[in-house]
């Protein structure tokens, strides 16, 4: 039974961030004018690296409808990607063709066993390997 802190990898990621912002805030002071656009847009890129990207609402239907999306092509799935505030967020992931990202309130989402959303890829949950079920022992890369 593992005791980590779901808000670990959040803090932690946070603290780099705001790091690498307050190296930034340095440099920029000693650069001075010349060199504020380009680190501005340094900046730019390396939030939106960081971003985990859009999501749009969605119903149980349309979750169905990725769910049977995934089942019919090889190398993709749909991914429980946790619980925050009254939604559950799903991703699904198509080889060669990218993400579709939605969530559902929490009384129409299929959802056995919630967890503590995260971006971390390694702990969301498989549908196909739960059943669209997204219990325990579906995460895409590590058995639970």
């Amino acid at each position: 039974m593992c005791n980590a802190d779901p808000m670990k990898p959040v803090l932690n990621a946070a603290v780099t961030t705001l790091e690498w912002i307050s190296s930034l805030a340095g440099l920029v002071t000693k650069w001075r004018t010349a060199t504020t656009l380009p680190l501005i847009l340094v900046l730019g890129i390396g939030l939106f690296l960081r971003f985990d990207g859009f999501s749009s609402a969605g119903s149980r239907r349309e979750l169905d409808k990725l769910a049977e999306q995934a089942k019919s092509q090889q190398l993709s799935d749909v991914y429980y990607k946790g619980r925050k505030g009254d939604y559950d967020y799903f991703e699904l992931m198509e080889y060669m063709a990218g993400t579709t990202k939605v969530y559902l309130k929490v009384d129409e989402s299929p959802v056995v066993d919630p967890f503590p959303y995260t971006s971390n890829k390694d702990e969301w949950r498989s549908g196909l390997k739960t059943g669209m079920k997204f219990s325990k022992g579906g995460s895409p890369r590590t058995e639970r």
